[in-house]
C-alpha cells in the first residue's frame, strides 16, 4: 500500500490557511504565512486531495519534491596565510587563487586586493545549506545557525560540512569576499545533500521574515544563497518563494549545478528572479562539470576551492 502523497498548497490568505487546516483535519508538516508564500504542506488523503482542489481558494498544489546539494570536486590546494593592512585598499596574501582571480583582470596573481568599505558590513548573508559550523574561527562569531528544518539528521549540526564550506567563501575573515557580513544558517538539506522542497520553502519564507525583522542591522543589503538544484523546471512553489524574496528586496543567487547541462532545466539555477552561478576554473574556462546555457548570470571561480571546514580545520574541496 502506496502512502498517501505529501503535497504543497499555496497561494492563499493566512486566515484560509488555517481554516483549511482545521476543516480537513489536518496536521501540516509546515505552514507559509510569507508574502506571495501562503499555504502549507502536509500528507492528504485522496478525500482530502479532492476537497482541495475543487476549492476555488486554492491556487495550485503539486507535490513535495527532492534537491540535491551540489557535489564537492576534490582539491589538493595548501593552506594559506592572511595579512590585512590598515589603508584604504586591503590586501590578503597569500590569497585563495578564487579570492585573487576575482580582484584582478589578469589571472595569475596570488593576492586579493579590495576596497576597505567593500568588506560586507552593514549586509546579512542567508544561506540555505546542510546546516553551519558556527564555531570556525574563519566566521569570528559573525555566524548563527537561525534554524533547522531537516526532519532526518536528528541533529542541528552540519553532519556533510557543505554548509559550512559555501558559508566561509561567501564571508569567511580568511576564505571569504564579504569578510564582515552577518551569516545565518538555515539548515534545509541533510548529510546526505538532500533537501525537501518543503523545507525549502520554509527556509524562503524565514528569510523573508527575518530579514524584515533585521532591516536595521542589514541596511546595506541582503543576499541568500541556495547551493542545491534538481532536473525539474515547474515546482511553482519554489519560483513563488523566490520572488517573494526578491520583492521584499533580497538578491537571490543559486549555484547552476555540476552535471555539464544546460540550467534552462535545474531548479532554482532557471529561475528567471535568481543569479544562476556557473563555475569557471583556473584558466579562466568553464569547469569541465559546469552547467551552462542563457539563463547563466555569471561564471565565478568555482574548481579546487580552499575553505573552512566542519570541526575548525580548514580543506579544500570546491563548492
Amino acid at each position: 500500500m502506496l502512502k498517501p502523497p505529501r503535497n504543497i498548497l499555496d497561494n492563499i490568505t493566512d486566515t484560509v490557511v488555517d481554516e483549511f487546516v482545521t476543516s480537513l483535519n489536518l496536521k501540516p508538516k509546515r505552514k507559509y504565512k510569507h508574502g506571495r508564500v501562503k499555504g502549507f504542506s502536509a500528507v492528504l488523503s485522496s478525500r482530502q486531495l479532492k476537497s482541495l482542489k475543487s476549492n476555488s481558494k486554492v491556487a495550485y498544489i503539486e507535490p513535495d519534491g527532492t534537491l540535491k546539494i551540489q557535489a564537492f570536486i576534490p582539491s589538493s590546494h595548501s593552506r594559506d596565510s592572511t595579512t590585512f593592512p590598515k589603508r584604504s585598499l586591503l590586501t590578503q596574501s597569500p590569497a585563495p587563487w578564487n579570492l585573487a582571480r576575482i580582484s584582478h583582470r589578469q589571472k595569475g596573481s596570488t593576492t586579493y586586493t579590495y576596497d576597505s568599505s567593500a568588506t560586507g558590513q552593514g549586509t546579512c548573508s542567508y544561506i540555505l545549506d546542510t546546516g553551519l559550523f558556527t564555531q570556525h574561527a574563519d566566521f569570528q562569531n559573525r555566524a548563527t545557525l537561525l534554524k533547522n528544518f531537516d526532519t532526518t539528521d536528528n541533529s542541528d549540526a552540519d553532519l556533510s560540512g557543505h554548509g559550512t564550506h559555501v558559508a566561509a567563501i561567501l564571508g569567511g575573515t580568511k576564505y571569504g569576499v564579504a569578510k564582515q557580513t552577518k551569516i545565518y544558517a538555515i539548515k534545509v538539506c541533510n548529510k546526505s545533500g538532500a533537501c525537501n522542497l518543503s523545507d525549502v520553502i520554509a527556509g524562503i519564507a524565514l528569510v523573508i521574515s527575518d530579514s524584515k525583522a533585521r532591516s536595521s542591522m542589514c541596511a546595506k543589503g541582503v543576499t541568500m544563497t541556495l547551493s542545491f538544484g534538481a532536473p525539474v523546471s515547474s515546482w511553482r512553489s519554489i519560483q513563488e518563494g523566490i520572488l517573494a524574496a526578491v520583492q521584499a528586496g533580497i538578491f537571490v543567487v543559486a549555484a547552476a549545478g555540476n552535471d555539464n547541462i544546460d540550467v534552462k532545466g535545474i531548479t532554482p539555477a532557471s529561475s528567471p528572479f535568481v543569479c544562476s552561478v556557473g563555475a569557471s576554473d583556473i584558466n579562466d574556462a568553464k569547469a569541465s562539470f559546469s552547467n551552462y546555457g542563457a539563463m547563466i548570470g555569471v561564471f565565478a571561480p568555482g574548481v579546487a576551492i580552499q575553505s573552512a571546514w566542519i570541526g575548525g580545520v580548514d580543506a579544500s574541496p570546491p563548492q
